[in-house]
C-alpha cells in the first residue's frame, strides 16, 4: 500500500526542509506559511519563481533538474492557501525527478494523485492534525463555516483542507464533492 509510504515519505520531506509543526502552527496565516516554506526550500538549491499566466494552463509546473531544479507557482487569481499547495505538490515533482505541467487538482493520472496525496501528507500530516486542529473534532458532515475554520487553523487552502480531512477519515467519504 503506497499511502503509508507517502506519509513518511512526506514528513522525511518536512524533516529534510526544516519546516515542523511549530513552523506552521505559529505562522500568522497561509501566505507567511507560504513564504516561509518557499524560503527553506530554496536553501534546500531549489529556485521557486512566480508567473502570471492563465489559470486553465495549470497552477504551476517544475523542471526537475537534478543541479537545477526549478519550481514555478502561478500566481494569476490564486490564494496564497492555493500557491502553498501548488508549491508542496511540485516540491513532489522534484523529489520524485519527474518534470511537467500540472494542476495539483486535477486527478487524471498516477503521478499527479501521488503529487496531491505528498501535498495533502506534507501541509496537514496525520500525526499533526489534532494538534494543528487544537484537539478540536470537527464536524464529520462540515459545513462551510467547519471548512473555513479547519482551514485557516491548517494553513492551507479550503479545498486541500476538505480533501485531506476526507483522506483521513475525520471528515465523511463524499465531503469533497459536496463541498
Amino acid at each position: 500500500n503506497a499511502v503509508p509510504d507517502i506519509e513518511s515519505f512526506a514528513l522525511s520531506a518536512r524533516k529534510y526542509f526544516g519546516i515542523t509543526l511549530e513552523d506552521q502552527r505559529d505562522a500568522k496565516d497561509a501566505k507567511a506559511f507560504y513564504t516561509l516554506c518557499r524560503k527553506k526550500i530554496e536553501d534546500k538549491g531549489i529556485y521557486v519563481l512566480h508567473a502570471s499566466f492563465p489559470s486553465e494552463d495549470g497552477s504551476g509546473f517544475c523542471l526537475a533538474h537534478p543541479e537545477s531544479p526549478v519550481i514555478v507557482v502561478n500566481t494569476k487569481n490564486q490564494t496564497r492557501a492555493r500557491r502553498l499547495f501548488t508549491l508542496i505538490h511540485e516540491l513532489a515533482h522534484v523529489l520524485m525527478g519527474k518534470s511537467g505541467i500540472s494542476d495539483p487538482f486535477v486527478r487524471k493520472n498516477a503521478v499527479e494523485r501521488r503529487c496531491n496525496r505528498f501535498a495533502g501528507a506534507f501541509l496537514a500530516p496525520k500525526t499533526f492534525i489534532h494538534s494543528l486542529l487544537k484537539n478540536a473534532t470537527p464536524s464529520k458532515h462540515p459545513d462551510t463555516d467547519d471548512v473555513a475554520w479547519v482551514s485557516r487553523r491548517l494553513k492551507i487552502s479550503q479545498e486541500a483542507s476538505v480533501l485531506r480531512l476526507e483522506q483521513l477519515g475525520i471528515f465523511a467519504e463524499g465531503s469533497h464533492s459536496s463541498w
